[in-house]
């Protein structure tokens, strides 16, 4: 399980900077914006932390790093509207 959040924790990171430097951060709405600063912020906090300090649900914030994963995909291809 360790494991498996380590390597989440990496591919979040690595999507949320890598729509950073696409300026494409600020297109996201704002509950994936407020999950991925803090995410950033808190790169060894679990899911369940994560959603505790945002005061949401664990699957709202999973739900959330999975837009964002999926909004650095598109970017990395070149979409015009990444995470829609």
């Amino acid at each position: 399980n360790l494991s498996r959040s380590v390597h989440a924790s990496v591919r979040h990171r690595l999507a949320i900077e890598q729509l950073t430097a696409a300026d494409r951060l600020d297109t996201l709405p704002e509950l994936e914006r407020s999950v991925a600063r803090l995410r950033l912020l808190q790169p060894d906090a679990s899911l369940a932390g994560l959603a505790e300090q945002l005061e949401l649900s664990r699957p709202r914030v999973q739900r959330a790093l999975e837009r964002i994963e999926l909004a650095a995909a598109h970017a990395s291809h070149g979409s015009e509207r990444p995470g829609r």
